[in-house]
């Protein structure tokens, strides 16, 4: 983990509130691993804002990494706000990332929102492994990057939409369960809203799927130290979503 100044290569506003971000650095590019992200700073004189805000790796390419980040508050407003050329203060990679047997051919990748990204680069780094990825949104319009998905030859999409405008209407948790009764996979990994990785991690364990939630929370340090992102587990103790996870196992999160 490091924190070093990265420059912007492309800021640009993909759809409504979403953006994309580029930030060029060879040095960091060379670490990440899947399931992984950035505190990410804009640098001011000034201490607005004072703190990084934790964005997932969407993807890398060379010495480019990519996030997809959604306006959610004053931090990441200042930041869609930044041009190229800009210089930010990136910390990480920060957390442990997905864990993926070697062993694991047929992978199934749940997720909806801002949960895409960090799915999306997974999907791309175990480029030897039959995906099928369960993508989910709002409508058409929230389901973003499609060509980026198809572009995949391993990946298989099952796209689900709250209207109906693309895929199939409803949630998508129903098509991953109409899946589990065919035989399920070896390996399932979540990243979205916390009501749609709750059902996937109660869905799962009843089909006693193994795998992975990655959750997504308000950061302070980023790296454990200020326990503002800690959340309970079933053997009653807490970890911390910086650095225990961001991604943890089935049946390890109590969600009451």
């Amino acid at each position: 983990m490091q924190s070093i100044k990265s420059e912007i290569i492309k800021n640009i506003r993909v759809a409504d509130e979403y953006f994309i971000l580029i930030v060029k650095n060879k040095q960091l590019a060379k670490k990440i691993k899947p399931g992984q992200f950035f505190s990410i700073r804009v640098i001011s004189d000034g201490f607005d804002p004072l703190l990084g805000r934790p964005i997932s790796v969407f993807d890398v390419n060379g010495d480019e990494i990519s996030f997809l980040y959604k306006i959610s508050g004053r931090g990441t407003e200042i930041l869609s706000k930044q041009k190229e050329g800009i210089f930010l203060t990136t910390i990480g990679p920060l957390g442990n990332g997905f864990d993926v047997n070697s062993d694991a051919e047929n992978i199934a990748l749940i997720g909806g929102g801002v949960g895409m990204p960090p799915l999306y680069y997974l999907a791309k780094y175990y480029s030897n492994k039959n995906i099928t990825f369960f993508y989910g949104g709002r409508s058409k319009e929230h389901i973003l990057f499609l060509d980026n998905w198809y572009n995949l030859a391993n990946v298989k999409l099952v796209l689900t939409t709250d209207d109906g405008t693309i895929g199939d209407r409803g949630m998508v948790i129903t098509p991953y369960e109409r899946y589990l009764k065919d035989g399920g996979f070896d390996m399932v990994f979540a990243c979205g809203p916390t009501p749609m990785l709750k059902a996937i991690d109660t869905l799962s364990l009843q089909y006693k799927q193994s795998g992975q939630i990655s959750l997504e929370a308000r950061m302070a340090c980023g790296v454990g130290a200020c326990l503002a992102c800690v959340c309970p587990t079933v053997d009653g103790g807490k970890k911390r979503i910086c650095a225990d996870g961001p991604a943890f196992s089935f049946g390890e999160l109590s969600w009451s």
